[in-house]
């Protein structure tokens, strides 16, 4: 999966976090209780966004890296 591996390769500094996101993820699916998915929606605002945000600027880079140097 590409979250594992983003993990492992360190695009992402925390790779905890990106566990306990896909785990919050399933969870989402699942969720029929809204108190549960309240819950989700704050972990995602308050922990994740900031994994995503890291990893957009990594991919980034990575692209203007790779279209300098060919």
């Amino acid at each position: 999966m590409k979250i594992y591996y983003s993990a492992r390769s360190k695009l992402i500094i925390t790779a905890r976090y990106i566990i306990l996101q896909q785990k919050s993820r399933n969870l989402a699916s699942h969720a029929y209780d809204e108190e549960m998915a309240k819950e989700i929606v704050e972990k995602t605002k308050t922990n994740y966004y900031g994994l995503f945000l890291q990893l957009e600027t990594r991919l980034q880079l990575e692209k203007i890296n790779q279209e300098n140097n060919g």
